[in-house]
């Protein structure tokens, strides 16, 4: 039954607390909108509970409208395995912790660009650690995964500047000729570069 290998169940129970080791162990689906992390908006990682292997990224979470945790990529593919899951007489296909073996969740088809996949996970397989503890957890190669995109060249932007100098728009009098026009002001309208 224990599903957590090479961790000593104890150690695993200390950390975990009785309902995620029971969980972690035996597969189960926690309670949606009743967990940890499935409206945590915070910027930072999602580590393995049993083990502390970094899982996703916030980067990667969106609300599914679930009540789960949902990312539409691990942060490293290697650290997840997939397998046919036919529990409650439907496939479906299960995510595993490749180093705890822990169960995390399942993934479905039904995901936003750019994977189109729905990383449903089960809040009590996560740690989360926010971006300003990563380097002090130890997870500092994963702060570039936070950096703010760099600064992209705007298209310029045109002002309307609009005055009062008695010449219309095409420089004319309105006969072809140049002049100012004598029977009232008209707006003359220019474009400047921001």
């Amino acid at each position: 039954m224990w599903a957590l290998s090479g961790v000593a169940p104890a150690l695993v129970a200390l950390s975990l607390g009785a309902l995620a080791v029971g969980a972690a162990g035996c597969n189960p689906t926690e309670p949606p909108f009743h967990n940890a992390y499935w409206d945590n908006h915070r910027d930072g990682l999602y580590v393995d509970a049993a083990n502390g292997e970094p899982l996703f990224s916030s980067r990667d979470k969106y609300d599914s409208g679930t009540g789960w945790p949902s990312f539409t990529q691990p942060v490293e593919p290697e650290r997840v395995v997939t397998s046919s899951d036919w529990s409650f007489g439907a496939l479906r296909t299960e995510v595993r912790s490749r180093g705890s073996d822990a169960h995390l969740g399942h993934v479905f088809g039904d995901g936003p660009p750019p994977t189109g996949l729905r990383y449903c996970i089960n809040s009590y397989a996560l740690r989360f650690i926010p971006v300003e503890e990563l380097d002090g957890h130890g997870y500092r190669e994963y702060l570039s995964l936070f950096a703010p995109p760099p600064a992209q060249a705007n298209a310029a932007t045109i002002n309307v500047v609009l005055s009062d100098d008695g010449v219309r728009g095409d420089g004319s009098n309105g006969a072809g000729t140049p002049s100012v026009v004598s029977d009232g002001p008209a707006l003359r309208a220019s474009a400047e570069p921001r």
